[in-house]
């Protein structure tokens, strides 16, 4: 793949001494070693429109990519990893996630952060762990995050009309509307939802 497209934010992440930079462009290089080519382009694409995204609601732009191009980066990991590295964060592992281990590629992906890449910033890595369910008391990087990955551009279902209203309305109804269209989806297709969805709904429609 054209490595262009892929750093099309690296100018605005060029501080000091380059250091985001550097960090991004390194976790790239692995998503890009690690992933399929199908998977690996929909990681830049959540980059790219979470980095556009953040602007408008005042998120940090760096964290916003970083973040973005890191959540995908165990979705090819075996069963076998995924169980090992999850387990290292301390928190047990849910039915829905022993029933289908590569739900845990979000919890997975935040530990090899931490220990492979040296990411320190607790607000990266609750993004990439908790993007796939979402979680209550999330942070705007976490629901910027969550979002981005459910309509970015080359996502299908009614992302569209998600898109439509991204940047026009708070990022917390944003968060709210893509979480009642994918549990609508799950619903339809008779699959199980999990906790962490239903109370970050919860979270939202009561917490302004």
């Amino acid at each position: 793949m054209d490595m262009t497209a892929q750093n099309k934010f690296s100018p605005v992440f060029s501080g000091p001494d380059g250091k985001m930079k550097g960090l991004i462009d390194k976790i790239s290089l692995y998503a890009q070693g690690v992933l399929e080519e199908k998977r690996f382009r929909h990681s830049v694409r959540v980059a790219e429109y979470a980095a556009s995204l953040s602007e408008v609601y005042s998120v940090d732009k760096e964290a916003a990519y970083l973040a973005g191009i890191s959540h995908d980066i165990c979705k090819n990991s075996k069963d076998r990893l995924l169980l090992s590295l999850a387990k290292r964060d301390g928190d047990p592992i849910l039915d829905i996630e022993k029933k289908k281990p590569s739900l845990l590629h979000g919890r997975a992906g935040a530990v090899l952060l931490k220990e492979d890449f040296g990411v320190e910033d607790q607000k990266v890595l609750e993004a990439v762990k908790n993007h796939t369910f979402g979680i209550p008391g999330a942070s705007d990087l976490t629901l910027l995050i969550y979002v981005s990955d459910k309509i970015e551009p080359g996502r299908g279902y009614n992302a569209g009309s998600l898109r439509e209203i991204a940047g026009n309305v708070p990022l917390r109804v944003l968060a709210l509307e893509t979480a009642k269209e994918c549990l609508r989806i799950l619903e339809l297709q008779e699959k199980s939802v999990s906790p962490g969805t239903l109370d970050m709904i919860k979270w939202l429609e009561t917490h302004d």
